[in-house]
């Protein structure tokens, strides 16, 4: 029983729906079950459906279960019996947090935040080769990068959050035994609560995440790390890191660009009378000409896809502003025929869509007349619209 539960996501959700739950306390907590064939693996099923919706807040309400793995934490000598319950009471202790955040609705919680690291690692052990060629490699670059090998002490789950909490981005290993683990689902979860940048690494060659890995991931582009090409592999997670972050100010010899400073009052179209429908498109063109992309809302990404027909790029560009459209178009140019093999396998992963090269090569030729250039004469950046204005 307690292989197909751990391993059998829709098992685990009906287990919660059809409130048996319960049942799997009585067989944890019931001193006539034998220890090691029911009450072990019941306290193990416990934890992996903790993660199931709604399922923590049911244990919440049995004080006298929480009260049995607190009493594990202090009498137990088994270490796979003090992981499970140091895991335990971590989800319940942070369920709460995370329903209140759920209610707050704070989607600008990491808006301006420094974070001590720049990338944490969460890796099944099994998969422990290829992390510490990355891990060293990322380190080799001046990366600061936090993993449980390097940084763990006292209670696992706690030193976990820590490092999700602290890191920009979590990069997330993905395989059967990372599936499968149930520490590699808290993190995983524990980061997509906390809104972290996740970026996914195929390290198997055959893998296809499902199940509970295959939603968090579905959105998201995926580095393939199973290519014998080490090297382009690194490369493509480098140019991901880059999508997500906006560029710094530097002087006019470079290529990157300072993105303009904020403001609450947005630039409006020269006509402020509402536009009828012959002419809103000319009004919405005229609207982008105005705006550096760097300036551009995740709205305005949207609105631009659509004046232009564009809209099998929308799933692509999903959640970016125009600074990291912006990135992304950098990218393409730098690497135009990996960027294009990489967008048409996402599409074709999560829309079972094609993006054709003639759809490709016109998003990089719309997107070129908002790219910011900077003119010679006075080195002040203005838009290539502005510039044949």
């Amino acid at each position: 029983m307690h292989n197909v539960l751990v391993q059998n996501d829709k098992i685990q959700v009906e287990l919660v729906q059809k409130n048996g739950i319960p049942l799997l306390i009585d067989c944890a907590c019931e001193s006539k079950f034998d220890a090691m064939t029911i009450q072990q693996p019941s306290l193990e099923n416990l934890l992996t459906m903790a993660f199931v919706p709604n399922a923590a807040e049911i244990l919440i309400n049995h004080p006298d279960f929480i009260q049995y793995v607190k009493q594990k934490l202090l009498t137990s000598s088994d270490n796979t019996e003090l992981n499970v319950a140091d895991g335990l009471m971590w989800k319940l202790k942070k369920e709460p947090e995370k329903l209140l955040k759920e209610k707050e609705h704070n989607s600008s919680e990491n808006a301006g935040k420094k974070f001590e690291y720049d990338i944490m690692l969460s890796y099944s052990h099994i998969d422990m080769e290829m992390c510490d060629k990355i891990y060293n490699r990322l380190t080799n670059d001046k990366f600061k990068v936090w993993r449980d090998k390097v940084e763990m002490y006292g209670s696992y789950m706690d030193r976990m959050a820590e490092g999700v909490e602290t890191s920009e981005f979590v990069v997330i290993l993905m395989s059967d035994s990372y599936k499968k683990s149930q520490n590699c689902r808290a993190e995983a979860i524990y980061a997509r609560e906390n809104k972290r940048h996740i970026i996914p690494l195929k390290i198997q060659e055959d893998y296809k995440p499902n199940g509970w890995l295959g939603i968090l991931v579905a959105d998201l582009n995926y580095v393939n790390f199973a290519l014998k090409n080490f090297n382009k592999s690194y490369e493509e997670l480098i140019t991901q890191f880059q999508l997500y972050r906006k560029p710094r100010k530097i002087d006019s010899k470079s290529d990157d660009v300072k993105p303009p400073e904020s403001s609450h009052e947005e630039k409006r179209p020269k006509s402020y009378d509402i536009p009828t429908t012959a002419d809103s498109s000319t009004i919405q063109d005229n609207f982008f000409e105005q705006r550096l992309i760097e300036s551009w809302t995740e709205k305005d990404v949207r609105d631009f896809l659509t004046d232009k027909h564009l809209e099998v790029m929308i799933p692509s560009c999903r959640n970016m502003n125009g600074s990291q459209l912006y990135q992304m178009y950098k990218s393409c140019e730098k690497n135009n025929s990996d960027m294009f093999k990489q967008l048409n396998c996402q599409l074709e992963r999560t829309k079972n869509k094609v993006l054709s090269h003639h759809d490709y090569y016109q998003f990089l030729s719309e997107l070129k007349v908002f790219v910011p250039v900077i003119t010679s004469k006075n080195s002040t950046v203005i838009s290539s619209s502005c510039v044949i204005i």
